[in-house]
């Protein structure tokens, strides 16, 4: 009897374990399927992550976003020789991936002459991962290891003729009217349309137009708790040095591979001179860099030119002296006459 009644006892026990366990395991999914539930409104496009999370949950995110890419590719190969070399892709892009991994200490990066040189603040506990797809760069930002913002650039030629209005346009068909939109005339050419922006509860996102520089279209969608301050400390000390991102006073795939110019575009929308690291930037950001660089030699020439010129003729319009007779200086066997 007491045999049984223990018996009973402990299956009691094994059930009351196992359903704590089922109810641990549910909570536990039912988390991670909240964490990969894409947010509403603009923060959508973070997909899987959330603001606030460290780098090393982002490099979680990319690692498995870049192996399932290849995955697709193995499924293809044709053979045993192709996996291989696909496998040392897939290596070779995950140890990329890891070494855009940037901390902004006072050192130079080379980011500081790129597009996104107003979007972080040295010694200020920032950090920066990139990934690189095969037309546009994704920046993810941190500060005190949190997610705070990201930013998308995009080549300025992916809407064809329609340019940067056609872009925000395609924006707008996803998120509604800006609640802001600048403008800017250059010297000499027509009033245009330099950034918009977006805001909801969670993320205002801000587009600009950096054609002019670097040929370029950049959205950066900011955490609205985290980051508008962090912002307001960049611009701050942008406006400190003289300018604002490169940018005169005045969405497309951001996931997976790159699609065909101006193909499906509203389908995509989801979501001076120092010696630098111009291996962190982009083949266009070189170029400009290098443009910029050769432009301010050429300055520096001109007002060379000009301060010559200007000494030049200071001295003609100085009323000349009346001349002395010259003293002789002839030697001649070591007398002076």
């Amino acid at each position: 009897m007491n045999t049984q009644s223990n018996i009973q006892s402990k299956l009691q026990l094994l059930l009351v374990c196992c359903l704590a366990l089922i109810c641990t395991m549910g909570s536990l999914f039912a988390q991670e399927d909240a964490e990969n539930k894409p947010q509403p409104g603009i923060a959508s496009v973070l997909r899987g992550l959330n603001w606030g999370d460290g780098h090393q949950v982002v490099f979680k995110y990319l690692e498995k976003e870049i192996k399932e890419s290849f995955d697709a590719k193995i499924d293809k190969a044709r053979d045993d020789l192709e996996i291989d070399l696909i496998r040392k892709d897939l290596k070779k892009a995950l140890e990329n991936l890891k070494n855009t991994y940037t901390s902004f200490t006072g050192q130079r990066t080379g980011y500081e002459v790129s597009l996104i040189k107003g979007d972080f603040k040295h010694n200020n506990s920032e950090t920066l991962i990139r990934i690189d797809e095969k037309q546009k760069q994704r920046y993810y930002f941190f500060r005190y290891d949190k997610l705070f913002k990201l930013v998308v650039a995009y080549p300025n030629t992916i809407t064809g003729d329609t340019g940067f209005e056609g872009f925000v346009s395609k924006i707008e068909e996803k998120y509604g009217s800006p609640v802001k939109v600048d403008w800017d005339t250059p010297q000499g050419g027509t009033r245009t349309m330099v950034r918009g922006i977006w805001q909801d509860e969670k993320t205002q996102l801000i587009v600009e137009d950096f054609s002019s520089f670097y040929s370029r279209f950049s959205t950066k969608f900011v955490s609205v708790e985290q980051g508008l301050e962090i912002e307001e400390l960049h611009e701050k000390g942008s406006a400190k040095n003289g300018s604002k991102n490169g940018q005169s006073n005045s969405s497309v795939n951001i996931y997976g591979e790159d699609t065909d110019q101006g193909e499906n575009v509203i389908d995509q929308i989801t979501g001076v001179k120092h010696s630098v690291n111009l291996q962190r930037i982009s083949k266009e950001e070189r170029m400009a860099v290098k443009q910029a660089m050769k432009q301010e030699e050429i300055t520096e020439e001109e007002e060379k030119g000009k301060k010559k010129r200007k000494s030049k003729k200071g001295e003609e319009s100085a009323p000349k002296e009346k001349e002395k007779p010259k003293k002789l200086d002839i030697k001649m066997d070591g007398e002076v006459y």
